[in-house]
């Protein structure tokens, strides 16, 4: 299992389910991560943003749990891109709004989860029919 669909399957949190949550934090922002009121508190999120907020996380970490610099189909540009940023172009070049977004990042994250599940049954299939093989050849 790989170390984020093992955290999913614990019940770590998806990049998604943060999304959301930060998005009901602040309002839409465009062009930066997190915008700071004059006092320090946060103004504005855009959808990286918002995910970061949510998690506690600074400015900058996150990226390798969430998995941004993966390539994956812009739905859009239809072109590969990273994670990382078809979610920024969605945001800021696209203005789709942090729910859009993260709707679009379940799906993401739901096909990754059937790709681990795919594979894992694959190989459990061929594990078995290994020890198959092995228990014919030994009662020959």
């Amino acid at each position: 299992m790989s170390e984020r669909t093992d955290s999913w399957a614990k019940g770590g949190m998806r990049l998604s389910g943060a999304i959301r949550i930060g998005a009901m934090m602040h309002e839409q922002g465009f062009g930066l991560g997190i915008e700071m009121n004059p006092d320090g508190t946060v103004k504005a999120t855009c959808a990286l943003g918002a995910a970061k907020t949510a998690m506690g996380y600074n400015h900058g970490e996150m990226a390798n749990e969430f998995g941004l610099y993966d390539y994956v189909w812009h739905p859009i540009r239809q072109q590969p891109m990273t994670r990382g940023q078809v979610i920024a172009d969605l945001n800021d070049g696209y203005r789709w709004t942090r729910n859009q977004i993260a709707d679009w990042v379940e799906q993401e994250e739901n096909k990754e989860i059937e790709r681990h599940e795919r594979a894992v049954k694959e190989e459990r299939e061929f594990q078995d029919r290994i020890a198959r093989e092995q228990r014919e050849r030994s009662s020959q």
